[in-house]
């Protein structure tokens, strides 16, 4: 499943706006990971471990872990369109962040690759 958005449209964990700014993004990416999964075509789990690869279009120096604001609000979306039970422990391991480049990746954007692996 693959998650390309706007720079803007992200949270990281360096950020700090303010909360309804946050709110609101926290909703849209929440928004965009349930019509992800909807359109992704994979069927629901009971278990489940996630790898998400965040790729950027350069090579500068970057921490994936950083963007974690924004892969759990695409998660939590995600269980709101019935890919798991919830996304506590007991069903979901992870996610585990990755970082890559690819030159693909137009600038101003990122794209998150979310590899799912029942359990």
């Amino acid at each position: 499943m693959i998650v390309t958005l706007p720079r803007t449209a992200a949270l990281t964990a360096n950020q700090r706006p303010h909360w309804r700014k946050k709110a609101a993004l926290t909703r849209d990416l929440r928004t965009r990971g349930r019509l992800a999964w909807n359109t992704s075509g994979l069927a629901a789990m009971d278990r489940a471990h996630l790898v998400v690869t965040v790729a950027w279009h350069d090579a500068r120096r970057r921490d994936a872990n950083n963007w974690q604001p924004t892969a759990k609000a695409i998660v939590d979306g995600c269980v709101d369109a019935g890919a798991l039970p919830d996304d506590d422990n007991a069903h979901l391991i992870g996610p585990d962040l990755r970082g890559e480049t690819d030159p693909a990746v137009k600038p101003g954007t990122i794209r998150l690759t979310f590899d799912w692996r029942p359990l």
